[in-house]
């Protein structure tokens, strides 16, 4: 399916940085990627994530959030927040928009 996703640099020292991308899985779906994916309030122990909805006319029931390809939680809002990360560790995230009928 196609995805989004975000790779998040949790500083040591009250500091991060966070870089967005858009990939694709290269399965067929019915409902697009999220769309214009933020990182915001990258704190050592914790980000927030934000998104809008994908484009197009599917209905799109919630988002599952993944880290290292497991599902870590489910959310019907375009916004995540992360925590318990450890300072100095390169974290990457994929946010996968469901569709109605689809298991969230």
């Amino acid at each position: 399916p196609a995805v989004a996703s975000a790779q998040i640099n949790s500083g040591p020292d009250n500091s991060g940085s966070a870089t967005p991308g858009i990939t694709n899985g290269g399965g067929q779906t019915s409902i697009g990627k999220p769309e214009r994916v933020k990182v915001k309030d990258v704190q050592p122990t914790m980000v927030a994530l934000s998104w809008k909805a994908p484009k197009g006319d599917a209905e799109v029931a919630g988002y599952n959030i993944y880290y290292n390809g497991d599902e870590i939680a489910s959310t019907k809002k375009t916004r995540f927040t992360i925590e318990g990360l450890s300072p100095g560790t390169t974290y990457t995230y994929t946010i996968r928009a469901v569709g109605v009928g689809d298991e969230l």
